[in-house]
């Protein structure tokens, strides 16, 4: 049989238990057990008794005298109320705090960095009041990592005169002392204004990216500034000019500055706070960025370093307090490589691309912007032009040819209804009208188009509805005839061929002309870019 108490462990896995009084004695024993995992069920079920639950346990702690340990651990059952303001258990926390054993205090003041909504005011002035009660080095530890999510400028001042006093810091202090120091740092910085300014001028290489295969098309836009690709994906160039000038640029993915590079003398975290600080690199930053330049340091080759990334932080608030070690308030993204026994950045500002604000919704193996812009790039689309793209999606080449050419007569068709509720949305958010028809691109009777512009979908929407069960080739098979018969003379097919030695024999039988093919990576899936004319 059963004891009472296994009993109760089993029922406190039910999320239907809720403990009563009757309870509680048995539930407090499971509480402050030895074993974590009876421990973790007991706290959880406790906290579905609610304040009744809080109150009895504050009455049984102050009626009682309990072993320090034991305190503890109570105290650690009433931080759980206190995560969520139950009732009074932030107050009773804030009394724990008196504890005349320094365990039970250490448990109230790491618990109150995590109190949400908390009032930070009040909680710094507490733990500063708290301080020259402190006894013991790891209950000052305490005090200080804490401070470092509430405190503000008379914390950074106590930490001052700590160290001050201090002969010998021992390695695990220290480390507490800096990471405080930054966080709070970080988060006085945060009452500045701050952002970025993409229209100033700047001098600087640039790294700009695009889908595999489309390079050709960001040079072409991109043409005064000379760009070149040594890598897929992958542009350079000296720039001098605004930034901003970069979204010129549609097919564009992004962009990055890319720093010079620093020997690894001294450790990766004093190379990158040596690299972060040249001239050249700061320069840049302070150029473009209004207030604190907040940053994230993500290391490329090495994973996270925390140590490394730590000691980079305190150097450079040390060095230049304008550089602030921000995660979650950032303005630039810092991805840091090594090459043999240097490093060099790449510094990429975090600003909304203004370029697609109109994207309210995707379906799946829609296309992207940038490759929708790449598609509609390459076919050169006038004004008054008629374009259909008979795998919709979700409108991309649909808007970008409407925002490219004037007066442009636009059909769409999809056979998804997801896929045609999201169109609506998007062309309407553009502000592009467009001819919709859910229908199989095989069965759509339209003529006298000047471009069908379009990226088949290569996953799973190819095998759904358009396919009804057939294979990918007889489903062209029946797609690419009338693809032809939509077309005027001369009239352009640009899309994406999902399997060109498929594709290329059925349009060819249709009488239309290759002019133009160039593989792309769509990211993790290969397809061709090709621009058919029909003769």
């Amino acid at each position: 049989m059963k004891t009472k108490v296994e009993g109760l462990i089993q029922r406190c896995d039910r999320p239907d238990f809720t403990p009563g009084k009757r309870h509680f004695p048995e539930l407090l024993e499971l509480a402050v057990s030895d074993d974590e995992s009876i421990r973790k069920k007991a706290i959880s079920a406790w906290l579905r008794a609610g304040a009744p639950g809080l109150d009895w346990l504050v009455r049984e702690l102050e009626g009682q005298e309990f072993s320090s340990t034991f305190r503890a651990r109570i105290a650690r059952v009433i931080q759980r109320f206190a995560a969520d303001d139950v009732g009074s258990s932030r107050v009773q926390m804030q009394e724990l705090l008196k504890d005349p054993d320094e365990q039970v205090q250490r448990v109230v003041i790491q618990a109150m960095g995590q109190w949400k909504d908390a009032e930070e005011v009040q909680l710094e002035a507490l733990l500063l009041d708290h301080w020259n009660s402190v006894k013991e080095l790891a209950t000052e530890r305490g005090i200080i990592k804490t401070l470092g999510r509430v405190g503000g400028e008379k914390s950074l001042a106590l930490i001052q005169d700590y160290v001050d006093r201090l002969e010998e810091i021992d390695e695990a202090t220290q480390k507490t002392i800096d990471k405080t120091r930054l966080e709070i740092e970080r988060r006085l910085s945060r009452s500045e204004a701050n952002g970025l300014d993409l229209n100033v001028p700047v001098q600087a290489r640039l790294r700009i990216f695009s889908k595999p295969g489309l390079e050709f098309l960001v040079q072409d836009e991109l043409k005064e500034h000379s760009l070149v690709s040594n890598t897929p994906g992958e542009l350079e160039c000296d720039w001098d000019a605004p930034l901003i000038q970069l979204y010129n640029s549609r097919v564009m993915l992004g962009f990055a500055i890319v720093t010079s590079s620093e020997s690894t003398r001294g450790g990766l975290g004093q190379a990158l706070a040596r690299l972060l600080q040249k001239k050249s690199v700061l320069g840049v930053l302070k150029r473009v960025t209004r207030g604190p330049i907040r940053y994230r340091i993500e290391w490329m080759d090495h994973g996270k370093l925390r140590a490394e990334t730590l000691e980079a932080a305190k150097l450079l608030s040390e060095g230049s307090p304008e550089l602030v070690n921000d995660p979650s308030e950032r303005d630039w993204d810092i991805e840091v490589y090594q090459v043999k026994k240097s490093i060099y950045a790449l510094l990429k500002p975090r600003v909304e691309d203004t370029r697609f604000l109109w994207r309210q919704e995707d379906v799946p193996a829609a296309s992207h912007p940038t490759v929708a812009a790449a598609l509609v790039r390459l076919a050169q689309v006038f004004d008054r032009a008629k374009v259909w793209d008979p795998f919709m999606g979700s409108a991309q080449e649909l808007i970008e040819a409407g925002k490219v050419a004037n007066e442009v007569i636009l059909v769409g068709s999809d056979t998804d209804a997801a896929a045609i509720e999201a169109a609506r949305k998007n062309l309407d958010a553009a502000g592009v009208k467009a001819k919709i028809h859910q229908t199989m691109a095989q069965r759509l009777d339209i003529t006298g188009q000047d471009f069908i512009i379009t990226n088949p979908p290569l996953g799973w929407r190819i095998h759904g509805p358009h396919s009804v069960g057939k294979s990918l080739e007889s489903l062209f098979k029946e797609v690419i005839p009338n693809l032809s018969r939509a077309l005027k003379p001369g009239g352009k097919l640009v899309w994406m061929s999902p399997n060109p030695k498929l594709t290329d024999p059925i349009a060819k039988a249709q009488g239309l002309e290759l002019r133009m093919k160039k593989p792309v990576d769509l990211g993790g899936m290969n397809a061709t870019l090709q621009v058919w004319v029909k003769r």
